[in-house]
C-alpha cells in the first residue's frame, strides 16, 4: 500500500472529509487530494503531523505494507489481552511521567 493509499484509509478511518483533514493540516483540501492520488508528497512536518493524527508511527506512513506493532499484535492476541497490554503501557508511562516529575519537583 502507498502512502496516498495509506492516507485515504487512515482518514476514513478516523472518520474526517478531505476538508477536515486539510483544516487540521493546514493546507488545502486539494493538498490532501493529490497526496491521496500520488500526485504530490506531504512536505516533512505534514506527514509527522499525518502520524500524530491518524495515531501512526512515520514509518508505517511511509514504508509500504508495513504493519505497526500495536496492529501485529491485535491480530494474534485476543482483544482483552491486547487491553490490557494498552492499559499496562500506559500505566508504566504515567508511572515514569510522575517519577520524573517528583525528582525534578524537588
Amino acid at each position: 500500500m502507498n502512502l496516498g493509499e495509506k492516507i485515504i484509509e487512515l482518514r476514513k478511518k478516523e472518520g474526517y472529509s478531505q476538508e477536515e483533514l486539510a483544516s487540521l493540516l493546514d493546507v488545502s483540501r486539494q493538498s490532501v487530494s493529490k497526496w491521496e492520488l500520488n500526485a504530490s508528497t506531504p512536505d516533512l512536518d505534514k506527514i509527522v503531523r499525518l502520524s500524530e493524527i491518524f495515531h501512526v508511527s512515520i514509518d508505517s506512513l511511509l514504508q509500504e505494507d508495513r504493519i505497526e506493532p500495536e496492529e501485529h499484535v491485535a491480530r494474534l492476541m485476543p482483544q482483552t489481552e491486547v487491553e490490557a497490554l494498552v492499559n499496562l503501557k500506559e500505566k508504566s508511562r504515567l508511572y515514569m511521567i510522575s517519577t520524573l516529575s517528583s525528582r525534578h519537583g524537588k
